[in-house]
């Protein structure tokens, strides 16, 4: 006679979050209008929240079914703590599509503002479908939009993993001319 197995105890499995084709289509458009974004030398001085303003609106020019919110949105939590992404982006009324982590890099603070955004990105992936790290790379060579560009480097393996596991896509800009 057949029997059935015991399922193990433990802890419940997570609800696997797939991306449909018209989602996927859609991060697709936002990786690409992201990497369209263009930060100048100027903007060297100018508050983090500058230029995410800067980033919302030029996503906002972008057409189609869209919700580009920096308002109410979403948590994480994370033991007592609750975190927010700068801006979130849904679409056809779901809130849980894409999170944006924006982050300025400096020679002084690079290091740490690396390490501070993947790890928000990282926790913000358990609650969105997909997370975009921005990075604004005022570094002097700009070496963090050059390490994660083209080429088959280490930190570019490490983008694609963390794109194909965890739906997290790392984007460095850097000033333009």
């Amino acid at each position: 006679m057949h029997q059935r197995r015991k399922r193990k105890k433990g802890r419940p499995r997570e609800k696997q979050r797939r991306l449909g084709r018209k989602e996927r289509q859609t991060v697709v458009n936002v990786n690409r209008k992201i990497k369209e974004y263009r930060i100048f030398n100027e903007d060297k001085n100018k508050l983090e929240t500058k230029l995410n303003d800067r980033l919302i609106n030029h996503l906002k020019q972008n057409p189609g079914p869209l919700t580009i919110l920096n308002k109410n949105i979403p948590a994480v939590k994370l033991v007592t703590d609750t975190f927010r992404p700068e801006f979130f982006i849904g679409q056809s009324g779901r809130k849980d599509l894409c999170a944006v982590e924006c982050k300025r890099l400096t020679e002084h603070s690079a290091k740490a503002r690396l390490k501070e955004g993947l790890s928000q990105a990282l926790l913000y992936s358990t609650k969105y479908k997909v997370v975009f790290l921005v990075l604004f790379d005022f570094t002097k060579k700009g070496g963090y939009a050059a390490s994660f560009g083209r080429g088959n480097t280490p930190e570019t393996r490490f983008a694609a993993k963390l794109r194909r596991d965890r739906n997290l896509y790392i984007v460095a800009l850097k000033p333009a001319g």
